[in-house]
C-alpha cells in the first residue's frame, strides 16, 4: 500500500512538472509572439498558413488570431490551432470563413479539413461560369452546374437528371454525368442546347459541344 502511494505520488510529481513546463514553454512563445522582430512574422508562411511565431527553430501557429489572418483560412477554412498549424477543427471555421464552402460547398469537418456531406451545402453554395454569350453569370452548384450531391466529401452529380436539369445543360448540353461532373456525352446532350441553336455547336468532343 505504501509503494502504491509513493508511485502515485511520483506520478503527480512528473504530471506536474510537465504541466508546468509546458505553461512555461507557453508564455515564453506568447511573448516572443508579440515580438516585431520574430522573422516568422515576416515569413510568407505567416499570411499563407498561419504560421506566425518561432518555436525551437521552426514557425509555428499558436493563437486563434493567427490562423484568422491567413490565406490558409480564407481559403480552406485552416482557421484554429491544432499541435502548432491550422486546421478546420469546427464547423463554424469551414461554414463561416471559407472560400470552399461559399464556392464549393464543402461545409462540414472531417479529419481537420472542409467537406460536403449535405445536399443542402451544394444547393446554397454560389459559383460564377459562362453563358453562351460569353457574361458571367453566377449559379448554385445543383441548379447552376448539376453538383447536388455531396459524394466523397465533394458536391457532385449524383445521377444524370442532377445534370439534365442544370444551366450547363440548358446553355452547354453538359448533360450527363461522367467522373464527377456534367459533361456533354454524345450530340444528343448537345441538341438540347442554346449552343447548339444560337452557335451551332452541336457535336459532342471529349465532354464539350463544339461546331462540326
Amino acid at each position: 500500500m505504501c509503494n502504491r502511494a509513493k508511485t502515485n505520488l511520483i506520478k503527480r510529481s512528473k504530471l506536474w512538472m510537465v504541466r508546468s513546463l509546458f505553461h512555461y514553454l507557453l508564455i515564453c512563445l506568447l511573448c516572443s509572439c508579440s515580438d516585431g522582430d520574430d522573422p516568422c512574422q515576416r515569413a510568407d508562411q505567416c499570411k499563407e498558413k498561419g504560421l506566425c511565431a518561432s518555436l525551437q527553430g521552426r514557425c509555428v501557429a499558436v493563437t486563434k488570431e493567427h490562423c484568422l489572418q491567413s490565406n490558409a483560412c480564407s481559403e480552406a477554412g485552416f482557421c484554429s490551432v491544432l499541435d502548432g498549424r491550422c486546421a478546420a477543427v469546427t464547423e463554424k471555421d469551414c461554414r463561416f470563413h471559407s472560400e470552399v464552402c461559399a464556392r464549393s460547398g464543402q461545409c462540414d469537418v472531417s479529419q481537420n479539413k472542409c467537406v460536403s456531406r449535405r445536399a443542402a451545402s451544394c444547393r446554397t453554395a454560389k459559383e460564377r461560369i459562362r453563358d453562351v454569350k460569353r457574361a458571367y453569370v453566377e449559379v448554385d452548384l445543383c441548379g447552376g452546374l448539376g453538383h447536388c450531391r455531396a459524394v466523397g466529401g465533394r458536391c457532385q452529380p449524383g445521377s444524370d437528371t442532377d445534370c439534365r436539369n442544370a444551366f450547363v445543360c440548358r446553355e452547354w448540353g453538359r448533360c450527363s454525368v461522367n467522373r464527377g461532373t456534367c459533361l456533354a456525352k454524345n450530340d444528343t446532350d448537345c441538341r438540347r442546347s442554346r449552343a447548339c441553336l444560337e452557335t451551332g455547336a452541336c457535336k459532342a468532343r471529349m465532354g464539350k459541344c463544339e461546331k462540326p
